[in-house]
């Protein structure tokens, strides 16, 4: 990979300043509160490409459940009345989203160059 579909400072920033606040915190206990205030990690995605090894920490998550339109105390409730939600980590959100906007822009490129 070349230095122009590298992790930027700009790029990240620009992820996390995306992120909404005032949500769950992932199963380390981190919130994207915890990010937008934080140091740039800009160097710590740059290692995990150059090294291709994404920590197993990334595949973790937690399941929330969420009640199913309106659940009523006179029934008996049942798994059938919860969907579930997944809580990963916000650091695996945010290095997922800084790769895709990458590999977009280097499949663009890579499709300018096949048809010139």
């Amino acid at each position: 990979m070349s230095d122009d579909y590298v992790f930027t400072t700009e790029l990240i920033a620009k992820i996390i300043s995306e992120i909404k606040i005032g949500r769950a915190a992932d199963i380390d206990g981190l919130m994207g509160e915890h990010l937008i205030k934080a140091h740039p990690i800009v160097y710590i995605f740059r290692l995990m490409v150059l090294s291709r090894h994404i920590p197993t920490a990334f595949g973790y998550s937690y399941i929330v459940p969420i009640p199913k339109g309106t659940v009523g105390i006179h029934r008996l409730l049942n798994c059938e009345h919860f969907r579930g939600i997944a809580i990963g980590p916000i650091i695996s959100q945010v290095f997922e989203y800084c790769f895709l906007i990458n590999w977009v822009i280097f499949c663009i490129a890579a499709a300018i160059n096949l048809d010139s």
